[in-house]
């Protein structure tokens, strides 16, 4: 039984390793897009000024000092097990003086 459940977890690690070009090419566009409109040092107002431009709706998580956006969701590209689809997620550090100190974009897979 235990043999079985390594090759199920490791059936399902080889299949969300898989190549995304179209994922890829999306993280791509929303990392130009906010390092070149909302670059670190930005203001929170410029920040949210940015996400009105790109109808990203900014939620700020006061205790981490983000500002954080689920701004697409692509679907999985061939199979779609384990994940049926890539959430692309932004995540703007905000300092003290409510200014920007890094900005970062990462996917999460909707998986079973």
């Amino acid at each position: 039984m235990r043999l079985v459940l390594v090759i199920v977890a490791l059936a399902t690690l080889a299949a969300c390793a898989g190549d995304r070009p179209v994922l890829t090419k999306r993280v791509t566009f929303w990392r130009d897009a906010l390092s070149q409109g909302a670059p670190i040092g930005s203001t929170v107002e410029k920040v949210r000024e940015w996400g009105t431009r790109y109808h990203v709706s900014f939620q700020y998580l006061e205790q981490q000092h983000w500002l954080y956006a689920n701004v697409e969701q692509v679907p999985e590209e061939g199979m779609p097990f384990p994940c049926s689809q890539w959430n692309i997620i932004l995540k703007v550090t905000i300092d003290p003086t409510g200014h920007s100190t890094e900005n970062e974009v990462s996917t999460v897979g909707t998986c079973l």
